[in-house]
């Protein structure tokens, strides 16, 4: 839910300290990397719900567990509507939600002492994103 609620504090905890992401946007690693990717990234999320479905989890000869799924990003609102629309229980749109960002994720975890599992690798793979809907 972190990424859902775009908890940067609590995304970049849920990743390994030398976890890293390779995404159409950029190759990160590491905290510091991370949290400058995920400020940047920001602003491409508001109005966009996302939603994770068809896990596939395979446990690998390392000891690490892959989680492969699609994601997608649904948009919801425009950006300026974002903020407006948060308190709402019903909205009404003839545009909106539409499907913004089709991918396939895979996550590899890995059991960090004391921590549990985190995110050691991300992969965002095969993005397609509806240009008709894309906030700049």
């Amino acid at each position: 839910m972190a990424f859902d609620n775009w908890d940067v504090d609590a995304m970049i905890a849920a990743f390994t300290e030398d976890g890293s992401v390779h995404h159409a946007r950029g190759d990160v690693h590491g905290w510091d990397e991370l949290r400058n990717f995920y400020d940047a990234y920001r602003p491409l999320t508001l109005g966009v719900r996302r939603q994770a479905m068809n896990h596939v989890v395979d446990g690998l000869s390392n000891g690490c567990i892959r989680v492969t799924s699609y994601n997608l990003l649904i948009r919801v609102s425009t950006t300026v509507e974002d903020n407006r629309q948060k308190n709402e229980m019903l909205i009404m749109s003839e545009v909106f939600p539409a499907l913004y960002v089709h991918a396939i994720t895979v996550d590899t975890f890995r059991k960090d002492p004391g921590h549990g599992w985190r995110i050691a690798r991300r992969t965002a793979d095969r993005n397609i994103v509806n240009s008709q809907l894309h906030a700049n």
